[in-house]
């Protein structure tokens, strides 16, 4: 939906062959990795 008014600003993007959500964003993927939401996310 965001690729067409702004295809330099993608933050995800999605591999239908292989089932993968990439995270392009560096920042992003950073802050995930470090703020202990994915480790909540996975606790449940």
């Amino acid at each position: 939906m965001a690729d067409d008014p702004y295809p330099a600003q993608r933050v995800l993007e999605w591999d239908d062959a292989d089932s993968l959500l990439e995270i392009i964003d560096p920042y992003l993927l950073f802050y995930l990795r470090w703020s202990g939401r994915l480790q909540a996310l996975a606790e449940g």
